[in-house]
């Protein structure tokens, strides 16, 4: 398929906006799982088989990446305007920084696809996948994290390959995903077809039979718990008014009294992050402990209660996010936040972010606890034994880490108790939901979530979702939890995911250098073989050949190319003139000195080669004189503009006037483009030269891989000593 002008960028924006806008239908709210399945062929499918630009293969990546990332995190903007206090443009603005930054992370992984596509055709949707995982893992703790709705959760409801998570966890349903879409781009190419189905097929269907085979069910080891949860749908505009405290007490209370005991009694009873928005271990609010008391003795139930605190375990003074276990009239313990929210619990970088600071003034700028996530004893009652269980609260429940420690450390049943009022009736409630889901199937373990405005419900440790609550409903909801003991291949493992994946790149890696250095080796085989059979049959030279070498160097990087002139050509000794440059003189001066150096009453045509900035000059000299029969070769010349100079001016260094007038961009590399045009200019540049690039109105002559373990620097200086790039310069001189 090709695409030409206007229409190829629309195709690349269009390619890209439509899988960012899969990729957010198949997340909550929209809930199409099966999207997922193919949200990434559009921009997979121009990337295997449209032979993109370096340039094409950003712009593909970055609309994709910011069109999903705006759809994942849209809400931010409603969040930053009603609590925030700022303005719709700024906080928009702030929106959409934020979705550039995730969605930078599938850009880099469209542009390193795009690399190994070319390598590792039969490998290449498992490769894909591997880098797409990486990349999921560093956003999972790069600036403290932030892995939100990665594309696993869109399998949240998905019962046949939701069981995976609990070998592999979330990202190895984003691994099946990937490999999944990348099979079905090379499919829709015809390329390697049978390595495609494989791709496609062997790892939905292996991870799924292992995952029902491997995986321990649910076992009836304990007693089921009688759980009630309250839901008391505060407004998050009201909530930390202190007029409204005693208010918002009564209402919890009063809900959590409607429970229905008739079944039997109630061994738990939990509130939602920060049900009861103050410091419930400071003197002041002693009338409000006692009103939890007296719920706890008159329902004979523990009550675990979303609060504040203003003392840790230390003793140390500070302002945290806390959930307490009450049973009568002791506290039997309690689990601070840990992982705190940027920007909603604290402030990152104020003198960047200051103008966020209203999001905090109303809570309060929090503490993190300072012994991380502990696990709570459920005390032990008439007809039950005590039964272990640890809290993750709201924002904790991304980090797929916490909870498998908190298994490991013999939690017996997860509690997430969230706030989610900021985010009014957008998506992010139901993703926050999904993220609790693959908690449960990871370490196999009965999740009960209690969330101040919704979505509340029990979560079962296969992932069902029971009795979920409305969004802004006022009720209280009661279920059976039964605790596990049994720990997953998850919860024992953890991210095997992420070193198997660094293992297929390192493997990819190295497979790829030493295909690369055969290939080298080769190439340099027959270069020095044809520059060999060439001095068996000497030659006239039939042009006049000026060297021009390049601004860091002098007429002595000739010395390998006038040796193979000696041994290719005969009499070249009077045709052949070497040109150091003077770096006191610009570029129109350089080509002023050359062309007068080249007058001459030979009538052989002229040939420039030019070394880096020598080959420029090579351009403007050819236009000064005859550019009907003079030719020009490039090599490794900065066609493309020199950055260093554009850098050196932007710190405010003085650079060489050489370099000067021929910063990125500049009228002096306009000018040369316009000469191209008119003159014959070839290029030869080895590949990841970063100090050249092809003009464009030249001829590509050639451009090479360069040899393994040689530096940019190095690529460029000792370009003129590859029997390649020798091989091809006598081979132009020796053509008529």
């Amino acid at each position: 398929m090709v695409f030409e002008g206007r229409f190829r960028l629309f195709s690349l924006v269009g390619a890209g906006s439509l899988t960012g806008l899969l990729w957010t239908c198949s997340l909550p709210l929209v809930d199409a799982g099966w999207l997922a399945w193919f949200c990434l062929v559009p921009c997979l499918y121009l990337l295997l088989h449209c032979n993109l630009t370096n340039r094409e293969i950003w712009l593909l990546g970055l609309s994709a990446g910011l069109a999903a990332g705006f759809g994942r995190v849209y809400w931010v903007a409603e969040t930053l305007q009603n609590y925030g206090g700022l303005s719709a443009p700024l906080a928009y603005l702030t929106t959409f920084l934020l979705s550039a930054y995730i969605g930078l992370f599938p850009a880099i992984v469209f542009r390193l696809s795009a690399y190994f596509s070319t390598l590792h055709q039969r490998r290449l949707p498992w490769i894909i996948a591997a880098v797409w995982v990486l990349l999921d893992w560093i956003l999972s703790w790069l600036f403290t994290g932030f892995p939100w709705a990665v594309l696993g959760y869109s399998q949240y409801q998905s019962t046949w390959i939701l069981p995976i998570a609990a070998i592999g966890g979330v990202h190895s349903l984003s691994y099946i995903l990937v490999a999944a879409n990348a099979a079905i781009a090379q499919l829709l190419g015809c390329r390697r077809t049978v390595w495609a189905l494989v791709a496609l097929c062997v790892p939905c269907l292996a991870g799924s039979l292992a995952a029902h085979l491997i995986v321990p069910g649910q076992a009836q080891e304990l007693p089921s718990l009688h759980v009630g949860i309250v839901q008391g749908s505060v407004e998050q505009g009201a909530k930390w008014q202190s007029v409204s405290l005693t208010q918002t007490t009564g209402r919890h209370l009063r809900l959590a009294r409607q429970l229905d005991t008739s079944k039997g009694p109630l061994d738990l009873i939990v509130f939602p992050e920060t049900a009861f928005p103050f410091r419930l271990d400071h003197p002041n609010y002693e009338i409000h402990r006692r009103w939890l008391a007296e719920l706890s003795a008159e329902s004979g139930a523990s009550l675990l209660v979303g609060a504040l605190g203003s003392t840790s375990e230390r003793g140390d003074k500070g302002l945290f996010n806390r959930a307490y276990l009450i049973d009568g009239e002791t506290t039997a313990g309690f689990a601070d936040k840990v992982h705190l929210v940027p920007f909603g619990e604290y402030l990152p970088m104020k003198w960047i972010f200051g103008y966020l600071d209203e999001l905090t003034a109303e809570s309060g700028a929090f503490d993190p606890g300072q012994l991380g996530h502990k696990v709570l004893n459920l005390p032990a009652a008439a007809e039950r034994v005590a039964v272990r269980f640890s809290v993750f609260i709201c924002y904790e429940s991304i980090f797929q880490e916490i909870a498998r420690q908190q298994t490991l450390d013999g939690a017996e049943f997860l509690i997430n108790t969230t706030n989610d009022g900021w985010f009014g009736t957008t998506s992010a409630p139901a993703q926050h939901l999904a993220m609790a889901v693959l908690r449960a199937v990871e370490n196999g373990r009965p999740v009960v979530r209690a969330a101040n405005t919704g979505i509340s419900c029990f979560i079962d440790a296969k992932g069902g979702i029971h009795q979920p609550t409305q969004l802004f409903e006022q009720t209280a909801i009661q279920g059976h939890v039964v605790p596990q003991r049994v720990l997953t291949p998850y919860t024992r493992t953890g991210d095997l995911i992420f070193a198997l994946s660094a293992l297929l790149m390192a493997i990819s890696a190295v497979n790829d250098a030493h295909r690369r250095r055969h290939a080298v080796d080769a190439e340099l085989d027959r270069a020095q073989s044809e520059l060999h059979s060439w001095s068996r049959g000497p030659v006239p030279l039939s042009y006049r050949v000026v060297l021009i070498s390049g601004y860091a160097s002098d007429a002595s990087v000739w010395a390998p190319l006038l040796d193979h002139l000696k041994q290719s050509f005969v009499d070249v000794d009077d045709a052949i003139v070497a040109v150091d440059l003077r770096h006191d003189l610009a570029i129109l001066d350089l080509s002023s000195h050359v062309a007068r150096l080249t007058q001459s009453s030979d009538p052989r045509p002229l040939v420039l080669i030019g070394h880096s900035l020598g080959g420029l000059v090579a351009v403007q000299a050819a236009a000064l004189l005859d550019s009907s029969t003079t030719r020009v070769i490039a090599v490794a010349s900065p066609f493309g503009g020199t950055h260093w100079a554009t850098l050196a001016r932007w710190i405010g260094r003085e650079c060489p006037i050489t370099l000067r007038d021929l910063a990125a961009h500049s009228t002096a590399t306009q000018e040369l483009d316009k000469l191209m045009a008119a003159v014959s200019v070839h290029s030869i540049r080895l590949h990841r030269d970063l100090l050249s690039s092809h003009p464009r109105h030249a001829t590509a002559l050639t451009s090479f891989h360069p040899a393994i373990g040689v530096s940019p620097r190095a690529r460029h200086t000792l370009v003129l000593q590859d029997p390649r790039v020798l091989r091809d310069l006598i081979a132009s001189l020796r053509s008529t």
